[in-house]
C-alpha cells in the first residue's frame, strides 16, 4: 500500500484501472461484428438481385420469354423423331402434351424460360391455332424468314406460357383480376417488333376469340399493315364467322374480350376488319425490307396467291376510326 503522501500530489497508483484501458475481448469482437454485418449486407444485396432477375425472366407475360429460331427447329426435329410416321398429322396440342408440358412441369417454368434461363427477348409475336399440324406450322415460320440473314426470336403462347392444368393457365392469364391490356398476350405483342400470323389447313384462325383479340390489338399498336407478316396455307379465305360466335377455352375469357372490343366498335365492324385480313387485302411493299420472298411477297407452303401484309391501304377499315384505339 502506497503512503497517503503519494496520493495527495494527484498521482494515481499504477495498479488502479483507468478509463482508457482496453478490454482485449472487445478488441477482438469489434472487427468480427463489423465483418459479419458487412457479409450479411453483401448477401442481402446478392439475394435481392437474383430475386429480381428470377422474377423478370420467369414472368409469364415477360418479353424475355421468347424461343429462338434454332430452338423452334429443334422442336420440329424432336417431334419427327418422337412421332415418326404420324408426324404429319400431329398438332400443336400433341407436341404440347409430349414435349412442352413435361419440361414445364419439371422446371415449373415455361418451355422458353427453361431453355433460356437468362431470358430471351422476343422480336416476333405469333398468332396461330393449337389445332395446326406442327410440321406445317414450323415450316410456315421457316418459309417466312428463309431470306432473313438474322433469324428472329418468337413469342408463341405454347412455348412462352407455363403449360399445365386449367388453374395454372388461368393464373397466368389473370383475366379475372387484371385488365385485358395487361394480359400476357397483349403485353408481349406490345413489346414485339413484328407480328406474324400463321394460318393452317385444319382450322380457321378467326374462329378463336383470342386470335381476334390479337388482331385488334395488333391494329391498335400499329402492326397492321406495315409490320405484319402472314404465312401458311390460305384454306379459309372464303369462310365467314362473326366475333360473336368465336370460340374460347374459357367462356369468361370470351366475355371479357368482347366487352372490351365492343366498347369501341360494333361486332359488324370487327367482322369486316377480320375478313379483310383473311383475304390478304393489303397492298404496298415491306418498306424495302427483305423479309420474305425476293419480290417482298410472302407465300405460305403450297399457296400461289399473294398473302403477305404490306405498308399501304387496308380494305375494310373502321370508317376512319383512330387506329390508336382498340
Amino acid at each position: 500500500m502506497q503512503p497517503l503522501a503519494s496520493l495527495s500530489n494527484g498521482s494515481i497508483p499504477s495498479s488502479a484501472p483507468t478509463s482508457t484501458t482496453k478490454n482485449p475481448a472487445l478488441n477482438m469482437l469489434g472487427p468480427s461484428i463489423g465483418g459479419l454485418v458487412g457479409l450479411i449486407a453483401f448477401l442481402f444485396i446478392v439475394w435481392c438481385c437474383r430475386s429480381k432477375k428470377k422474377k423478370k425472366i420467369s414472368s409469364a407475360d415477360s418479353p424475355l420469354c421468347a424461343i429462338s429460331y434454332a430452338q423452334l427447329l429443334e422442336v420440329r426435329d424432336q417431334a419427327k423423331s418422337l412421332f415418326k410416321d404420324d408426324y404429319e398429322e400431329k398438332t400443336m396440342r400433341d407436341v404440347n402434351e409430349a414435349i412442352i408440358k413435361p419440361v414445364c412441369q419439371s422446371t415449373r417454368k415455361s418451355y422458353a424460360a427453361s431453355k433460356n434461363p437468362d431470358g430471351l427477348k422476343l422480336k416476333v409475336f405469333v398468332s396461330h391455332s393449337w389445332d395446326e399440324p406442327i410440321g406445317e406450322f414450323i415450316d410456315s415460320i421457316e418459309k417466312a424468314f428463309e431470306y432473313s440473314l438474322e433469324k428472329p426470336t418468337f413469342w408463341i403462347c405454347a412455348f412462352s406460357l407455363l403449360q399445365g392444368n386449367f388453374e395454372e393457365i388461368q393464373a397466368q392469364l389473370g383475366l379475372g383480376d387484371i385488365p385485358l391490356h395487361e394480359s400476357p398476350f397483349v403485353r408481349a405483342l406490345k413489346s414485339a417488333e413484328k407480328y406474324l400470323v400463321v394460318r393452317n389447313r385444319n382450322t380457321d384462325l378467326c374462329e378463336r376469340i383470342w386470335v381476334i383479340c390479337e388482331f385488334m390489338y395488333a391494329r391498335k399498336f400499329k402492326f397492321i399493315p406495315s409490320k405484319t407478316i402472314i404465312s401458311g396455307p390460305n384454306h379459309f379465305v372464303h369462310t365467314t364467322i362473326s366475333c360473336l360466335d368465336a370460340k374460347s377455352f374459357n367462356k369468361e375469357d370470351k366475355a371479357k374480350i368482347l366487352k372490351v372490343l365492343l366498347t369501341k366498335h360494333s361486332y359488324s365492324q370487327i367482322d369486316e376488319f377480320i375478313a379483310s385480313i383473311k383475304e390478304g387485302a393489303l397492298v404496298g411493299s415491306f418498306d424495302g425490307e427483305d423479309i420474305g420472298e425476293p419480290d417482298g411477297v410472302l407465300r405460305g407452303p403450297g399457296v400461289d396467291e399473294e398473302v403477305g401484309t404490306t405498308e399501304g391501304t387496308l380494305v375494310g377499315t373502321f370508317d376512319g376510326d383512330d387506329v390508336s384505339e382498340i
